[in-house]
């Protein structure tokens, strides 16, 4: 990561982008997977800078500030020896502060998150086929259940003061409670962290939004939005609440009704739709059954299903939600035909 890069993060973090900055600046996280990353980790770093520098500590030496930040993100265990004379003047701005204060520990950032072949961990990529699900134990005790046509990246043995693993597709967390480590999930332009509690979490690739459904505990879910603030891409979820983040338009939507035990009913083989289009259905049937469905009338995708199967097998929920959506159905080995029951 070039210096450039860290201070094109700092500038947006800190709303100092011009429209060319921000513009490479999203160009960057769409197209650099170790650039969206780096931005992730400095974003939390941002977030922790704003309560050190609200509470009048922003007259310390820069060493020292860097130390109480670092130790916030659990990248060093000890504070550095060398010391700089270098001090904030008291009328320096809070955004020219934090800038300093950002690129002042990337570097570190860097070091401490890079891999290192020597690191005495590997990771474990754990992958579900379509119509395949599993259930994953990690070294610290949490249970994962891996939902269908998924993956999850995550260390043989964690290390350092996060527990940090990656999710393509959709899985359902219970994590096991260490207040001195966070579990952090890295899902596409998010990352959802906790302590010790339990969610599901929905990021599929390409599909229009990622999903956090809370069971229990307290999460923490930070998105990508480019809002002007950072403080705006900060949600924090209660038990029954569910957020849902728009990877296209990176609006936010939140829920708190009590019906985020639907999102993880696959969890015990039972598929829910509850008012959902007919081209969410689909997916999730291609996904769960391992067929390939083609529907030959857009106007059936438009459509909407609310219903519950438990374990069903797909000619018998084909058969049931047909006439719900005015279609009908053939099936040859995996491939299933879904048209009008009529023509109008």
């Amino acid at each position: 990561m070039s210096k450039l890069d860290w201070t094109l993060i700092a500038q947006y973090l800190t709303g100092a982008c011009s429209k060319e900055e921000k513009d490479k600046f999203v160009n960057l996280v769409e197209s650099d997977q170790e650039f969206k990353k780096s931005y992730f980790k400095a974003a939390q770093v941002w977030e922790e800078s704003d309560s050190l520098l609200a509470s009048n500590q922003y007259h310390k030496s820069e060493p020292e500030i860097d130390v109480q930040i670092e130790k916030m993100m659990g990248l060093i265990d000890k504070p550095m020896v060398q010391k700089r004379e270098k001090i904030f003047p008291f009328k320096l701005s809070r955004i020219a502060a934090s800038v300093i204060i950002l690129l002042g520990i990337f570097s570190g950032i860097y070091f401490y998150t890079t891999p290192n072949n020597n690191r005495e961990f590997s990771y474990i990529d754990k992958t579900t086929d379509r119509g395949e699900m599993e259930r994953i134990t990690l070294s610290d005790g949490t249970k994962v259940w891996l939902n269908v046509d998924s993956k999850l990246r995550y260390p043989n043995k964690f290390s350092g003061s996060n527990r940090q693993v990656e999710l393509v597709g959709e899985a359902f967390f219970e994590v096991a409670k260490d207040s001195s480590k966070p579990f952090v999930v890295i899902a596409g332009q998010t990352i959802t962290k906790v302590l010790g509690t339990s969610f599901n979490l929905n990021a599929y690739p390409n599909e229009e939004n990622i999903t956090l459904s809370v069971a229990s505990g307290r999460v923490g879910f930070l998105t990508n939005s480019q809002s002007k603030s950072p403080k705006e891409d900060i949600y924090l979820l209660n038990p029954n609440q569910k957020i849902r983040y728009n990877v296209s338009t990176k609006k936010v939507e939140t829920t708190s009704k009590n019906e985020s035990e639907y999102d993880f009913a696959w969890k015990f083989r039972r598929l829910v739709f509850k008012n959902t289009k007919m081209y969410e259905v689909v997916k999730v049937l291609e996904r769960w059954y391992n067929v390939e469905i083609t529907v030959t009338d857009r106007e059936i995708l438009e459509r909407t299903l609310t219903a519950e199967f438990s374990d069903k097998t797909v000619d018998h929920v084909l058969k049931m939600i047909s006439p719900v959506v005015d279609a009908k159905y053939e099936k040859k080995g995996k491939r299933i035909l879904l048209r009008r029951s009529h023509n109008q």
